[in-house]
């Protein structure tokens, strides 16, 4: 989820063209959100604030196309969830790991390409200063609820019940 320690991006590609990124600005700690529609001649990026109403920002016509970014070609060629290497953020300069994952259809036609976009530092400050007494090991669970256990390695019990 984004506002989560150390997730700075999250965006869904689809195989039409249109991705959506949404993304929490560091300088004014409002959520945005940049929309790209490929066109038959050219990209249009709508960003929007959600400061208050939502409203646009900013509007752009670019030759980009998401389906041609190497965390699309990593996600359909590996047809699993990728980590992609470590890289630089454009805009902030920080240090980021993606992941990604293709999303299928029930047909297995693909639906989506998601990614998420980790900053390292923001990350390893939070597993460093964990925000519970004691805790050694964090993990997310999938409704969202954050565990803390205070040993370096999860109870047997966890690892059976696939927690």
């Amino acid at each position: 989820q984004l506002g989560r320690p150390g997730i700075a991006n999250l965006s869904i590609a689809f195989p039409s063209g249109v991705m959506r990124g949404t993304f929490i600005d560091p300088a004014s700690g409002e959520l945005r959100v940049q929309e790209s529609i490929v066109g038959a001649h050219a990209t249009t990026r709508t960003d929007l604030s959600f400061a208050g109403a939502p409203h646009v920002i900013g509007t752009e016509t670019t030759s980009y196309d998401p389906r041609t970014r190497p965390h699309w070609v990593a996600a359909t060629q590996a047809k699993t969830r990728v980590w992609m290497p470590p890289r630089t953020f454009f805009t902030s300069h920080a240090t980021g790991l993606s992941v990604v994952e293709p999303i299928y259809q029930t047909d297995g036609s693909l639906r989506a390409v998601t990614t998420v976009d980790f900053d390292v530092t923001e990350l390893s400050s939070f597993v460093v200063r964990a925000p519970f007494d004691g805790a050694r090991t964090l993990m997310f669970a999938g409704d969202g609820t954050i565990l803390a256990y205070p040993a370096a390695q999860l109870p047997s019990v966890a690892r059976q019940e696939n927690r």
